[in-house]
């Protein structure tokens, strides 16, 4: 387990309307999780996805309204459970920091960080 000092979300960046983002989270393969968005407005989304063999989640994103996903809506907020009624903000690990949550933002190009 990494230390944690403080509750941050990784940053993202995705292509602006594209078709789909991939949440490199390494848990359990092929288990199926709830991909919960929350837009500027506080409006929430889920998605049911299946993680692949390598614990990524692949979020279909025209599942969702159409634009949703633009270089002009701003941040948002993606988070995993293993529940469709509750968001249970299942923790990843990334480097060796310990996260609940993406932070969002789409573009023209994606940034590497």
């Amino acid at each position: 387990m990494a230390i944690q000092f403080c509750t941050t979300c990784y940053p993202l960046s995705g292509i602006a309307c594209g078709d789909e983002l991939v949440l490199d989270t390494g848990l359990t393969a092929l288990t199926t999780y709830y991909v919960w968005v929350k837009d500027r407005f506080d409006r929430i989304y889920v998605q049911e996805v299946i993680a692949e063999v390598d614990g990524s989640l692949t979020v279909d994103l025209t599942a969702f309204p159409d634009g949703l996903f633009n270089k002009y809506a701003g941040s948002f907020l993606f988070t995993v459970s293993t529940s469709d009624e509750e968001d249970t903000e299942e923790e990843f690990t990334i480097g060796s920091v310990d996260y609940t949550c993406f932070i969002v933002t789409f573009s023209d190009e994606v940034t590497v960080l």
